[in-house]
C-alpha cells in the first residue's frame, strides 16, 4: 500500500487557516508578508495540481526564510507525492526538531519512513502525531496503513475506524478497512466498510473491487464479477480488478472470458502476480500449457514467495506429464504458507502418476497430509440410530466425471428413506448440476466459504452420512471433514485412494477396485459394495457406433483418450512396442493439453526414441461431447494408461464398441479399469504384466472379426451389465452406509 501524505483537503484548509492568522491581530514585516503571499500563491498552485509550479515557490519561500514551517512542510509532502521518500524525509527530519509540537509534520514523516520500507520508526512517528493530536484522522489513517503493511489487520482496523469517526467523510478510511476486514475473513464486515465508502464517494474504485472480493469470498461469484465490471466501468485502466474479474471467471467455468479478463490485466500493470497466476490457469484450462508456464514463471519472478504461482506451475507441469516437476512445485507451494492444505493435497494426487512412487509411497504421502492437516481438535459425533439426511460436498457436481457417476445413485437412492443434500463449492449450476439438483432436498452453495462455516452449516442441517466426493483433487473441502460436522464420514468417487485423515471413517470401493489383500493401503475401512464401486448413466449426446476403422481402408488405430497427465515415457515405450509389432499401425493420443505445441513436440521425440515416426503419432484435441464420442469411431482397439489408470475414458470407449486394454496395479487408481471391465464381462482385457499387455495389444490387432462383434455388441452388453445397474448400485450404496451406524 502506497504511503499518503496528509489529506491535501485538510492540509490546505489548515495552512489557509494559518495564513489568515499571520495576517490578522498584528503587523507583519513587508519580507514577512511577502512570503506568507507566496506560500498561499503556492497552495492555490498546489490546490489546482500544478505540483511543479508549487514545488518551485516553495523552494523560492525556503531560500528567503530557510525555517518557514508552512513551505518546509508542504515541500515535504509533494516529494512524497513524487515518491521521493528520502527528500521528505530530509526536509521532515528538520521540520520536528524545529518544532517538535508538529503534529502534521510528525505524520507525513511516518510516511516517507513508511515509503522506505522503515515500518517500526513509521510507526513511532505516526504515535507522536497522535500524542500531540488524538484526534488527528490522518494519523490515525497513515498509521492503519503502515499496519496493514505489517499485515496486523485487526490493530490496522482500530485505526481506520478512529480515522473515519474523526472525519465521517474519509472514504479511504472506509475502503482500507474493507481490505483489513477481507484479510481476516470477515467478509460482512468487509462489504459494510465497501458500502461506507461508496456511499461518501460513488467513484470509489477500490471500494468496488474489494466489495467484488468479498462477494466471490461468500460464494457469490456472479455478483462479484458484476462489482469488478462496475469497479472496471469506473477506472478502465484498474489493473487489480480486471485480474479479479478473471479470477471469478474461472470459477463460473469460463477460462477464455477469464484469459481475456487478465491479458487485460497485465498489460495495465505487468507486475500483478496474480493476474499472472490466472492468465496461466486460464490457459491451462485451455490446453495452452507452454503459454500457461510462461505466465506461471512471470508470477514467479516478479514474486518468488508466491505460493500460487508454484501451485499453478505444479498443475500445468502435472498436465505436461512431468510428474516429478510438479512434485517439486506444489512441495514448494505447500511449504511457502502456514495453511497449505489445497497445495498438500496437489503432492498427494501428483504422487499417483508417478512411475517411481509405490502405493505405499502415495499412502505416507496422506497420511502426512493428515498429520498435518487432521489433528483431532473437534470430537466425533455419536452414530445416528438411523440414517435419514445424506450430505454429499464437491466441486464437481455439473458436467464433469464426478457430476456423471453421480447421477445414477442421485437418481435411485430411495427417497422415501433418504434425503439428498449438496454442498456445492462451485459458481452457477450448469445442465447437469440442473438435473442432479431435481434428486436433492437441499442444494447449498459453499464457493468461497471457510471450512468452519461449512461445517456449521451441515450440522445445522443434522446430517446423518457427510459423503466427500473430491479427496485429494482441486477444490476439495477436506478441511470440513477434520471439524467433524456429521457422525459418519465418507470418501467415494472424487479421488481413487486414501484421504489420510483420521477423521474419515471409510472408503467406498469394491471387490476388484479395493481388493482385500490390498486394505493397508488406506487410513479408512474398506466398504465393498457387491456391485462395481459406481455406475454409469449413459450419455445424453446420442452417436451411433460405426464400423471398424481398419476394416473401412484407415490404418490399424490404437486410441488413448486419457487424460494427459497419466501418459509416462514407460507409457510410450510399452505402445511403442505394440506399434512396431503392428506394421502400419498408428495410435491416436486425444486430450485438451494437446492445444499445446510443447507437449506434442515432447511426445513426438518420446516415440521418435524408441524408433517410432511421428507419421504414426495423431492428436486430437477436446472438442464437444457430440465429437468426443465420434472420435472413437477412428480407433480399433483403446490402450490404457498406469499407474493412473482411466475410469471415465475406459466406460466411454467401452459404450462406443471399442475394448480396453489395461494392466492392473496396486492401489484404487491403479485398478480402476479393473474394475469396469470386469463388471462389463471383458476381464481377458486385464493383464497384470507389460509383456502381458504388449501380447494382449498385439492380438486384438490380429482379431478382427472378434473386434467387429465386439463392435456390434458392447454397448448392448455395457447397458445390460452391473455398471448400468443404478437400482442395484443405489441400494448396494445405502446398505453400505447402513452397515457404518
Amino acid at each position: 500500500m502506497r504511503p499518503t501524505a496528509v489529506s491535501m483537503n485538510h492540509f490546505l484548509k489548515k495552512a489557509e487557516r494559518h495564513a489568515r492568522d499571520l495576517t490578522t491581530g498584528y503587523e507583519l514585516s513587508t519580507s514577512a508578508s511577502t512570503v506568507a503571499q507566496m506560500v498561499q500563491t503556492g497552495l492555490s498552485h498546489h490546490r489546482e495540481g500544478r505540483h511543479h509550479i508549487a514545488e518551485e515557490i516553495y523552494t523560492s519561500v525556503l531560500g528567503e526564510d530557510p525555517e518557514n514551517q508552512d513551505a518546509m512542510h508542504l515541500l515535504a509532502a509533494l516529494r512524497i507525492h513524487y515518491t521521493d521518500f528520502e527528500g521528505a524525509i530530509e526536509i521532515l527530519e528538520k521540520l520536528t526538531a524545529l518544532n517538535p509540537n508538529f503534529a502534521e509534520a510528525w505524520s507525513n514523516y511516518g510516511a516517507a519512513l513508511q515509503g522506505i520500507g522503515q515500518s517500526d520508526d513509521a510507526v513511532n512517528a505516526f504515535q507522536t502525531a497522535l500524542e500531540l493530536n488524538p484526534n488527528f484522522p490522518d494519523a490515525h489513517y497513515n498509521l492503519a496503513n503502515t499496519y496493514t503493511k505489517l499485515k496486523e489487520w485487526e490493530t490496522a482496523i482500530v485505526h481506520y475506524r478512529r480515522a473515519a469517526s474523526l472525519d465521517p467523510t474519509h472514504t479511504h478510511a472506509y475502503s482500507n478497512m474493507a481490505l483489513a476486514y477481507h484479510e481476516l475473513g470477515q467478509y460482512d464486515e468487509a462489504m459494510a466498510a465497501c458500502h461506507s465508502a461508496i456511499m461518501i464517494d460513488k467513484r470509489n474504485v477500490k471500494a468496488y473491487n474489494t466489495l467484488g472480493l468479498a462477494l466471490h469470498a461468500l460464494g457469490q461469484v456472479k455478483e462479484a464479477s458484476e462489482t469488478f465490471r462496475a469497479a472496471i466501468k469506473l477506472d478502465p485502466a484498474y489493473a487489480s480488478a480486471y485480474g479479479n474479474l478473471g479470477r471469478a471467471f474461472l470459477h463460473l467455468k469460463q477460462p477464455a472470458a477469464a484469459l481475456e479478463a487478465c491479458i487485460q490485466a497485465v498489460q495495465l500493470n505487468d507486475s500483478l502476480a496474480p493476474a499472472h497466476c490466472n492468465r496461466a490457469e486460464a490457459l491451462r484450462n485451455l490446453g495452452r500449457l507452454d503459454e500457461a508456464m510462461q505466465a506461471c514463471q512471470r508470477a514467479i519472478t516478479i514474486d518468488p514467495e508466491f505460493a500460487e504461482g508454484h501451485n499453478i506451475l505444479g498443475n500445468t507441469y502435472l498436465d505436461s506429464s512431468l510428474i516429478d516437476e510438479a512434485i517439486n512445485e506444489y512441495k514448494k507451494a505447500a511449504e511457502s504458507v502456514t495453511q497449505a492444505r489445497e497445495f498438500a493435497s496437489n503432492v498427494v494426487f501428483a504422487q499417483q502418476h508417478a512411475l517411481i512412487s509405490s502405493a505405499e509411497a502415495v499412502k505416507e504421502e496422506a497420511v502426512r497430509y493428515g498429520k498435518r492437516f487432521g489433528k483431532d481438535v473437534f470430537p466425533p459425533k455419536p452414530k445416528p440410530q438411523k440414517i435419514r439426511r445424506v450430505g454429499f460436498i464437491s466441486g464437481d457436481l455439473c458436467e464433469h466425471p464426478v457430476g456423471t457417476f453421480a447421477e445414477a445413485l442421485f437418481a435411485n437412492l430411495d427417497s422415501e428413506k433418504y434425503e439428498i443434500y449438496v454442498y456445492a463449492n462451485s459458481g452457477a449450476r450448469d445442465q447437469q448440476g440442473e438435473t442432479l439438483n431435481e434428486y436433492c432436498k437441499e442444494w447449498r452453495h459453499i464457493i468461497g466459504l471457510d471450512d468452519d462455516t461449512v461445517a456449521g452449516m451441515i450440522e445445522s442441517d443434522h446430517i446423518d452420512v457427510l459423503v466427500d466426493l473430491a479427496g485429494h483433487t482441486g477444490g476439495n473441502n477436506l478441511g470440513v471433514f477434520t471439524r467433524n460436522p456429521a457422525p459418519i464420514q465418507v470418501t467415494w468417487l472424487g479421488f481413487s485412494g486414501t484421504t489420510g485423515l483420521p477423521q474419515m471413517h471409510a472408503i467406498i470401493g469394491d471387490k476388484d477396485v479395493t481388493p482385500e489383500s490390498q486394505d493397508h493401503l488406506y487410513t479408512e475401512n474398506v466398504v465393498r459394495l457387491d456391485t462395481p464401486w459406481l455406475c454409469f448413466t449413459p450419455p445424453r449426446v446420442d452417436v451411433e457406433v460405426e464400423g471398424l476403422p481398419s476394416r473401412a481402408g484407415e490404418p490399424f488405430t490404437f486410441g488413448v483418450f486419457n487424460h494427459t497427465r497419466k501418459i509416462n515415457k514407460e507409457s510410450v515405450e510399452v505402445w511403442s512396442k505394440i506399434l512396431a509389432q503392428v506394421p502400419d499401425s498408428r495410435i491416436m493420443i486425444k486430450g485438451k493439453a494437446l492445444a499445446s505445441g510443447a507437449l506434442r513436440r515432447q511426445y513426438l521425440a518420446w516415440f521418435k526414441n524408441h524408433g517410432i515416426d511421428s507419421s504414426r503419432v495423431v492428436f486430437r484435441q477436446n472438442t464437444t461431447w457430440q465429437m468426443h464420442f465420434a472420435s472413437f469411431n477412428q480407433v480399433d482397439v483403446s490402450l490404457d494408461t498406469w499407474p493412473y489408470n482411466g475410469a471415465t475414458t475406459t466406460i466411454e470407449s467401452l459404450w462406443m464398441g471399442v475394448p480396453v486394454v489395461t494392466m492392473e496395479g496396486q492401489g484404487h487408481h491403479a485398478r480402476m479399469s479393473t474394475s469396469i471391465l470386469r463388471s462389463v464381462g471383458l476381464g481377458e482385457f486385464v493383464t497384470r504384466s507389460i509383456e502381458d499387455y504388449v501380447e494382449k495389444a498385439v492380438s486384438m490387432a490380429q482379431s478382427q472379426d472378434r473386434l467387429q462383434k465386439w463392435r456390434e455388441g458392447l454397448r448392448g452388453q455395457v447397458l445390460t451389465s452391473p455398471i448400468c445397474d443404478g437400482k442395484k448400485f443405489a441400494k448396494a450404496f445405502a446398505d453400505a452406509l447402513e452397515s457404518l451406524k
